[in-house]
Order: C-alpha cells, then sequence, then structure tokens
C-alpha cells in the first residue's frame, strides 16, 4: 500500500479558533477522510521571527518549519481578508 499524501496547513491568523483556522481544520479533516496525513503550524504557538532579522535561520521554530515544510507533499493556505480584498 502507497503512503499517504501530508498535507501542511498554514494559517495566516495567530489564532486557530479564527474563520481563518476553522476553515482551515475543516480542509485538512476532508484531506483526511480523503486518506492523507494532516500537520498544521501553529503560528500562536510557535512564531516565526520576520524575515531578514538577524538570527532568523537559526530560530529553531524556523527551522522546525523548514522540517514540516519540506516533509508535505501539498500546502493548504488560509488566509484573512483585509479591508476587504486578499491579503499579501
Amino acid at each position: 500500500m502507497d503512503e499517504p499524501i501530508v498535507v501542511m496547513g498554514i494559517c495566516g491568523s495567530y489564532d486557530l479558533d479564527s474563520a481563518n483556522g476553522r476553515m482551515l481544520e475543516l480542509i485538512l479533516r476532508e484531506c483526511g477522510n480523503l486518506g492523507a496525513e494532516t500537520v498544521v503550524w501553529d503560528h500562536g504557538k510557535r512564531p516565526l521571527p520576520l524575515v531578514g532579522a538577524k538570527g532568523s535561520w537559526d530560530d529553531s521554530n524556523v527551522k522546525a518549519f523548514q522540517e514540516m515544510a519540506v516533509s508535505a507533499d501539498a500546502f493548504v493556505l488560509s488566509s484573512p481578508e483585509y479591508h476587504g480584498t486578499m491579503s499579501g
């Protein structure tokens, strides 16, 4: 039997109980129902430093995030809207 794909969820909100966090949970639950293994990066518990900040690449959370991302086969990104439009 083939190994299940790994789907990594990344929520743009620091609160997984937010609307985005709940939406991400629903999507990942359905991925699990279809046979995928799912993992979630929780920014609230494991915040990432600003890109380019001194020492940011040596941060333990950055290293853990990189390991989780490299092991994933697919990603689900959940991002809040800002002022009625997309973020980013």
